[in-house]
């Protein structure tokens, strides 16, 4: 009987979670709250910066220091003989170019 659904209020667990086989679906007032609370958290942002030649220099959820990092790294960039001389900077929003500097 293992991996049978006995009633349409049931549900898997994943395989090697651990915990029961089988949990009921939540109903009513419970459904909502589980519906809220999806909602109530927002999709998860994450700023990468890359700089050519080095690679991820920046990986994290902070808008802020981003954009800090990216302007350090254009400086070090214009600078001769720096360990990122010349090379191009770009700023990532959740995989999307946000900023973009090239020293050509």
């Amino acid at each position: 009987m293992e991996g049978r659904i006995l009633d349409g209020n049931l549900q898997h667990a994943p395989r090697g979670y651990g915990g029961p086989r089988l949990e009921r679906k939540p109903k009513g007032k419970a459904k909502d709250k589980v519906r809220n609370e999806e909602m109530a958290y927002p999709p998860m942002i994450t700023f990468t910066l890359v700089v050519g030649g080095i690679g991820i220099v920046y990986d994290g959820e902070s808008q802020s220091e981003a954009k800090r990092q990216f302007r350090l790294f254009i400086a070090e960039s214009k600078t001769a003989g720096s360990r990122s001389s010349g090379e191009s900077v770009t700023l990532f929003k959740n995989y999307e170019i946000i900023k973009e500097y090239s020293h050509y």
